[in-house]
């Protein structure tokens, strides 16, 4: 998995078994792409691609969650 160190990421679930892609990591322009086939301009600050359904409902726990960055 990628480094999570920025702040905005310190809660990322720590179980989830998939893939996970910062800008700075290889393959995610890859990524990106597929991800945003309508806006190839937009860049995420993480893609994730759950490994199973138990990383989807992670994900989806973790982007709810309120940023705590400072």
């Amino acid at each position: 998995m990628s480094n999570l160190e920025h702040a905005a990421f310190k809660n990322f679930p720590a179980d989830f078994r998939g893939e996970v892609f910062r800008p700075q990591d290889i393959g995610y322009t890859a990524a990106r792409a597929i991800h945003n086939m309508r806006d190839s301009n937009a860049t995420p600050a993480l893609i994730a691609r759950p490994a199973d359904e138990q990383d989807v409902l992670a994900v989806a726990r973790f982007a709810v969650e309120p940023l705590s960055v400072g």
